[in-house]
């Protein structure tokens, strides 16, 4: 990246709808001698580095969470008390388009290890001192009270509008929802982790990925979660069918996810051939022209829009029925005027 980075470290890393990237951390230049104080734009486009004005003050000044506004401004957090020049305690605001900083609502007191902003213009950060939320219209800062917030690392957005809340407090995931204002509820998300959570990544499928230093077993420090309603789920199961030689079967079934959603039979775990039949990748199976060989268990394999974790349908068995008696010529289950014909063509062949 055109020279990268000279300094201590890389805290954060933000991607503007330019395509441009935001980088923060603990570092004194960029690129090829670029001076940068801990805050600086890559342009992709161009392989070049940009210092945004510089991120100082305090013993150590550090930038260490970033996040993107819906007006495209960019939240900057970390230690300091400058931001471009403009007094700002830990926390500041760049916006892109002008170059300009701002402070937010007066500052806060701790290192700012996460940020985020809320449908409506609320802020939320997380620190030490735990989560806090920033009132838009008064311009003030207020604690979460519940206790298990302290040691606040990463926020991330679920697909219903709450907000997963890790840190350090031992089994510390929480789900952070926003309403009722001013702050609030949570409650802990897939019974917490064991250990220090420090980033959250959820995927617009609604599968959760958490990192840190986890005590999860067979975890590596990374788990992965499902939420409710986001993943696939089925409104009808197939049913089991019973039908007979040369007849022909439907296999039924309602299932959504979120966003688009596809579809695979199998037939006894294999998937069946959607050239020959393509109503094998529909949600809707027709079998038709049936042979004893098509007997067995159907399951339809549906997938969400970002291909992971795949769902099967409950398996739907496809039967013939036995011989209904001797005068059951043909063997479908049923004594009736086929099986005289069946009978009668078979006799006048010889057979």
């Amino acid at each position: 990246m055109a020279g990268g980075v000279s300094g201590t470290s890389v805290a954060a890393l933000l991607t503007l709808p330019s395509g441009d990237v935001v980088v923060g951390g603990t570092f004194t230049s960029v690129g090829p001698g670029v001076a940068a104080q801990n805050i600086a734009i890559y342009r992709p486009a161009t392989n070049t580095w940009q210092s945004v004005g510089g991120i100082t003050g305090g013993s150590v000044p550090t930038v260490a969470s970033l996040a993107l506004t819906a007006s495209g401004d960019v939240l900057v957090g970390g230690r300091f008390t400058t931001a471009g020049g403009v007094p700002a305690g830990n926390i500041a605001r760049y916006r892109p388009s002008t170059g300009a900083w701002s402070a937010v609502g007066g500052g806060v007191l701790d290192l700012v290890y996460a940020l985020m902003e809320l449908p409506g213009g609320d802020l939320l950060h997380g620190s030490d001192w735990g989560l806090f939320r920033f009132n838009s219209a008064t311009q003030t800062w207020t604690r979460f009270s519940a206790e298990d917030v302290f040691g606040t690392l990463a926020l991330a957005t679920l697909p219903d509008g709450s907000v997963l809340v890790g840190g350090r407090q031992t089994q510390l995931l929480e789900r952070y929802r926003p309403d009722p204002a001013p702050l609030g509820s949570s409650a802990s998300f897939a019974g917490g982790v064991n250990g220090e959570v420090r980033a959250i990544l959820v995927l617009p499928s609604g599968l959760v990925w958490v990192g840190g230093t986890l005590a999860q077993a067979n975890s590596q420090n990374l788990v992965a979660y499902a939420v409710p309603g986001t993943l696939p789920a089925f409104a009808r199961q197939p049913a089991p069918m019973l039908t007979v030689v040369g007849g022909t079967a439907v296999f039924d079934l309602s299932a959504s996810a979120l966003g688009a959603v596809t579809f695979r039979w199998q037939k006894d775990g294999v998937p069946l051939d959607i050239v020959a039949n393509p109503t094998a990748a529909t949600p809707i199976l027709h079998l038709s022209n049936l042979q004893p060989s098509d007997a067995g268990s159907y399951v339809c394999i549906v997938t969400g829009s970002c291909n992971d974790l795949p769902l099967g349908s409950a398996p739907a068995t496809l039967t013939f029925p036995g011989p209904a008696g001797p005068a059951d010529f043909n063997n479908d289950g049923v004594v009736d005027l086929f099986d005289y014909l069946d009978f009668v063509q078979e006799f006048s062949i010889g057979c």
